[in-house]
C-alpha cells in the first residue's frame, strides 16, 4: 500500500487518560497505526492482541498493495484479460464498494486509475517519476471506468476486458484495513476504543474518562501541526484526503498525487483537503478522495445533496477558507 499521505486527524488524549488506557502501535502500510483501549479485558494479553492486529493489517496489505509485486492485486494487474481471476472475498468487497462510490460521485473515484498514478510518478518505485509533466500527460493511459473492471462476490473474482487496466486501491484499502481491525476488537468484546492508521480514525464507545472521543483535524499545510477543528467521534470514522504533502513541481507548476480519472491528470483546483465522517473508515476514505477530486464547488454540492458529513478546506491567498455540511457541524466541538 502507498505510504500514508498525511497525519490529517489526531486523537486528543489527556495524560491521565493515556496512563489508564492500553495503548498499542506500530508500522503498517507505509505509515503507522495507534490503538487506545480504555479498559482492556483482563483475559487479553496486550502483546498477543498486538500480534493479532498486525496479522490483520498484514493480510490486507498482502492482498491489496500495489507496492508488493507478489500481492493479490499486483498479480491481478499483471494478469491477462477476458477471464476471471480468483481473489479473496475482502478484495472483491473493496472493489465492489469502490465502484459504488465511483457511480455515486459521477466517475470521481475510479480504481482503474492505476496506470495514471504510475505514469504521473506516484506509483511503486519500479515506475520512475516522469521527466516532465508534459511527458507524463502524453504517456498516461485513460482510466477504464466501471466498464473496465468487473467484480463478483461468489466465488470472489475480478475480471478486466483489457490487459492494460491497472487497479489501484490506495484510496480505500487503508480504510478497509482500519475497519478490519475494529471488527477484530468488536469480536473480542472490547466495547471502547480509538483506532488510527495513517491519519484515519475510527472510534467506538467512550474514552477513559467516560466521554466521547475527541479528534483534532489538522490544518492542510506543511510545517508544525496546527489544529483546524475538533470533532466528537461517536461510533464513526473520519478520513482526510489532501494535495499538500505528496506532490512535485515541473515547469513551474505543482502536480499532486490526487489524480482526476476523468481528465487523466492531477487536480488543479483550490481545494487543499477534505475530511469526511462516516460509519465505516472504508466509506470515509473513498468519499474523501472522491470529493477532493470533484473540487470545492462540485464536491460541496454533492456532499450537501447526499447529506455527507464533510469539511472542505480551500486555499484563499495565504490562508484557508472552510465550507462544511450541516451533518459535519453536528460532530463539531470547536
Amino acid at each position: 500500500m502507498r505510504a500514508g499521505q498525511l497525519a490529517a486527524a489526531v486523537p486528543l488524549l489527556g495524560l491521565a487518560a493515556c496512563e489508564r488506557s492500553t495503548v498499542l502501535g506500530g508500522s503498517t502500510m507505509g505509515s503507522t497505526y495507534g490503538i487506545t483501549i480504555p479498559k482492556l479485558p483482563a483475559w487479553i494479553e496486550p502483546r498477543a492482541l498486538r500480534a493479532r492486529i498486525e496479522g490483520v493489517l498484514e493480510t490486507v496489505n498482502q492482498r491489496m498493495s500495489t507496492f508488493r509485486p507478489d500481492s493479490e492485486l499486483s498479480r491481478f494487474n499483471a494478469g491477462g484479460a477476458g477471464r476471471w481471476h480468483e481473489v479473496s472475498a475482502d478484495t472483491a468487497v473493496v472493489v465492489g464498494h469502490a465502484q459504488r462510490v465511483n457511480r455515486l460521485t459521477g466517475g470521481a473515484f475510479d480504481v482503474t486509475v492505476g496506470g495514471l498514478v504510475n505514469r504521473w510518478g506516484f506509483g511503486p518505485p519500479i515506475w520512475h517519476a516522469p521527466r516532465s509533466a508534459g511527458l507524463a500527460r502524453r504517456q498516461a493511459p485513460p482510466a477504464a471506468g466501471d466498464w473496465g473492471l468487473h467484480a463478483r462476490r461468489s466465488p470472489p473474482a475480478l475480471m478486466k476486458p483489457n490487459a492494460e487496466v491497472l487497479v489501484d486501491l490506495c484510496g480505500i484499502a487503508k480504510g478497509f484495513g482500519l475497519d478490519r481491525v475494529c471488527a477484530l476488537l468488536d469480536g473480542l468484546d472490547i466495547a471502547d476504543y480509538l483506532v488510527e492508521i495513517g491519519g484515519e480514525l475510527r472510534a467506538r464507545g467512550r474514552d477513559a474518562a467516560g466521554e466521547a472521543w475527541l479528534v483534532g483535524i489538522e490544518r492542510p499545510a506543511l510545517g508544525p501541526a496546527v489544529l483546524q477543528r475538533v470533532i466528537r467521534l461517536e461510533d464513526r470514522a473520519v478520513a482526510t484526503s489532501g494535495d499538500y504533502v505528496n506532490f512535485y513541481e515541473s515547469g513551474g507548476r505543482r502536480y499532486s498525487h490526487i489524480i482526476d480519472p476523468r481528465s487523466g491528470a492531477p487536480v488543479e483546483h483550490a481545494l487543499a483537503a477534505v475530511s469526511v465522517v462516516a460509519r465505516s473508515a472504508m466509506t470515509a476514505d473513498a468519499l474523501a478522495t472522491a470529493l477532493m477530486v470533484l473540487g470545492p464547488d462540485r464536491g460541496l454540492r454533492l456532499a450537501r445533496r447526499r447529506r455527507l458529513a464533510a469539511l472542505f478546506m480551500v486555499r484563499r491567498g495565504e490562508g484557508f477558507a472552510e465550507a462544511r455540511t450541516p451533518e459535519f457541524d453536528r460532530a463539531l466541538v470547536v
